[in-house]
């Protein structure tokens, strides 16, 4: 343990009895280097090399502004809305290069996996390159929630909500689906999660690397000396009725390239 800084513990939901004494339905547990789906819908796929897009196209959407004075950028139409979160440090640009990466200029970005699969893309701005998961953790005072729930109106009305992103961002994902399942229909991470374990079922598919030391997948200190809990808990205490899965991959602290292609299949199958 690391002096006094923790990863914050946000209040928990009534299930705070040990996780071996509860039954969970529709989840899956991951041990380096496989992979047990939650569900069969979503049939496991190859990894691939983890990628920056250099090449990627400049962002096409609009910047929309919000009462409260931030921002987010909003790309596409349809009747389902994507929100994706960067990591801490990190820009709109980055989320939309680096989570869906062809090789190819045309179609790389995550603005053009949306556009070729029909749904509208919300990438939001964290203030001062960071987002507040819970007790001022990354770092921060400023209300996160309150500003992705106000994005959500402000971009429409659509039939399901989903929403991701990478480290700082994907806890905050996975924080936002576990508080609102009435706005959020499902979330997805990449090398990040919060020890925020919902009251109702939740699905969530959860992309982490054996190798990363910043948000380490089997827990312990991490980065700014932060102290995490082993990542496993979010299947292992998710309420029955949740179909949350946790992929291992050999990579470190990253984005993979395809991973909104891997998020939209486990979102949009069998539901």
């Amino acid at each position: 343990m690391s002096q006094a800084s923790h990863y914050p513990t946000p209040t928990e939901s009534p299930h705070g009895h040990p996780a071996a004494s509860r039954t969970i339905t529709r989840r899956g547990f991951l041990t380096a280097g496989t992979v047990i789906a939650a569900s069969a819908a979503v049939p496991a796929r190859p990894a691939r090399a983890w990628q920056r897009a250099a090449a990627a196209p400049r962002l096409a959407g609009v910047r929309r502004a919000l009462p409260s004075g931030r921002a987010y950028q909003l790309y596409g139409t349809g009747s389902r809305l994507v929100i994706g979160l960067p990591g801490t440090g990190l820009s709109a640009q980055n989320a939309n290069d680096t989570f869906w990466v062809t090789g190819v200029p045309a179609t790389t970005g995550w603005q053009n996996h949306a556009a070729a699969s029909g749904y509208a893309l919300a990438l939001g701005e964290s203030l001062a390159g960071g987002w507040n998961v819970g007790n001022g953790w990354p770092g921060g005072s400023q209300d996160d929630m309150a500003y992705l729930l106000q994005l959500v109106v402000d971009a429409g009305t659509f039939d399901e909500v989903f929403i991701a992103g990478f480290s700082a961002g994907g806890a905050m994902a996975w924080r936002a689906a576990a508080q609102h399942p009435e706005v959020f229909a499902a979330a997805g991470s990449a090398e990040g999660w919060a020890p925020m374990y919902p009251a109702q079922p939740i699905d969530c598919w959860h992309v982490h690397g054996t190798g990363d030391t910043t948000v380490p997948i089997r827990g312990g200190v991490g980065t700014a000396s932060f102290t995490f809990p082993p990542a496993f808990q979010e299947t292992s205490r998710a309420p029955r009725g949740s179909r949350v899965v946790l992929e291992a991959t050999s990579g470190g602290h990253g984005t993979a390239g395809w991973m909104a292609g891997r998020l939209w299949d486990f979102w949009t199958n069998g539901r």
